[in-house]
């Protein structure tokens, strides 16, 4: 089984353009998405055991999916590279990273039954968000941790602060 593994890989796999590889590791990535992101849910609600179970279900995916890959790459002598640098106008760059983030915010917030109106909304402050993370990691030269406190952390407790002390956000008296 293995040599038919190995034969078929050297006849099409080394012919793989950095796209055809990078999109069957983005395929791993999104797997386990969706047990994390409700198993976490589930535990803020106090569902205990549904939310264990969930996340225990990912970190098995991600477990196996990552000693799987690490295990084929050290038998067939794969060494991590470079990603290809395209040269883009950084203006066209800008406007097609604002369409995939609204598409990908749009798209997650569907997978939860919202309105259409509610995803637009999470759709348009994803894409805001996620755009001017990524130019200002490319552009300003910021580390992606200081690019992502500037967007969400300082913005999002600024507005908690905000909320906190002002008396007509306030539930309990």
């Amino acid at each position: 089984m293995l040599e038919v593994f190995v034969r078929e890989f050297e006849t099409y796999g080394k012919n793989m353009t950095l796209q055809e590889v990078h999109d069957c590791l983005d395929e791993i990535e999104r797997i386990p998405g969706f047990p994390l992101i409700t198993g976490g849910i589930d535990l803020a609600k106090s569902h205990m055991r549904s939310g264990l179970e969930r996340l225990a279900y990912a970190l098995t995916i991600i477990t196996v999916a990552t000693f799987t890959g690490w295990i084929v790459a050290q038998f067939l002598g794969f060494r991590p590279g470079d990603l290809v640098k395209v040269e883009m106008d950084p203006l066209v760059r800008c406007l097609l990273r604002l369409a995939a983030s609204f598409v990908g915010v749009f798209g997650f917030s569907q997978m939860y039954n919202s309105s259409p109106k509610m995803a637009a909304t999470a759709g348009c402050v994803g894409a805001v968000a996620n755009t001017l993370r990524l130019e200002l990691v490319d552009l300003a030269g910021l580390a992606p941790a200081v690019a992502v406190f500037i967007v969400l952390a300082l913005p999002l407790g600024l507005i908690i602060a905000r909320t906190l002390t002002d008396r007509r956000f306030r539930i309990c008296s």
